[in-house]
């Protein structure tokens, strides 16, 4: 009796220890799945978020496609001449137009011609929407002689300024537009030769977007 009742505690004990065995195994496994949930809705939310974020990307980058285009058949005949052109930097569309057709050398009064091709880029870009309009001035690295200019930075900024002054009063919204001097420091040539000197004195028209256009793409991708 004492040997088969020792056998049936030891059972009791044996069976007892693999049931708790067998119940940490569970919880065990209970928390790994858990733990797989939660990567796998993280990786869901994060795939989301890429999504979104790409779609995003990819309507801004068409809209700046059908801008780039409308641009270019709109001024197409400039393009062609040599005139001026239309570029991308930065992410940004670009008209740029050399000095040698906006202004005598060393002057800042725009000539007959460019005045006459600022209307039709202020005629062009009057449809756009929903972008600001930046003006740069730039110069080459050569020192101002005998123009009545202090410097570079003073004969970049009053040509910007002009260049403006004809675009808003040929149709551009005054509120929307701005001027900025860059003189020599964003040069896109070599200043070592005359050619390179000459690409660089140049105006050059930004399209900014507006912000509030943008603003709930960037709360889209800030906030995922």
């Amino acid at each position: 009796m004492r040997i088969k009742s020792a056998a049936l505690a030891l059972s009791a004990v044996v069976f007892g220890f693999g049931c708790a065995s067998n119940q940490g195994k569970i919880d065990e496994l209970e928390r790994d799945l858990a733990a797989c949930n939660t990567s796998k809705t993280q990786l869901e939310e994060g795939l989301a978020t890429a999504r979104a974020r790409a779609e995003a990307a990819d309507r801004m980058s068409a809209a700046r496609q059908r801008l780039y285009d409308e641009l270019r058949a709109a001024l197409s005949e400039y393009i062609d001449a040599g005139t001026l052109s239309i570029t991308v930097r930065n992410g940004l569309i670009v008209v740029q137009l050399p000095n040698k057709i906006l202004f005598d050398s060393g002057k800042a009064e725009l000539t007959a011609a460019g005045t006459d091709t600022l209307k039709d880029v202020a005629s062009a870009m009057s449809s756009v929407k929903k972008r600001r309009i930046f003006v740069g001035g730039h110069t080459d690295d050569q020192p101002v002689k005998a123009s009545g200019f202090k410097d570079n930075w003073d004969l970049s900024s009053v040509r910007a300024y002009n260049v403006h002054k004809t675009l808003v009063d040929n149709g551009l919204p005054a509120e929307t537009t701005a001027t900025a001097a860059f003189a020599d420091t964003d040069p896109i040539s070599d200043n070592a030769n005359p050619e390179g000197r000459a690409e660089n004195r140049r105006i050059e028209i930004f399209l900014l977007p507006n912000l509030e256009s943008i603003l709930p793409e960037l709360e889209l991708s800030s906030n995922m």
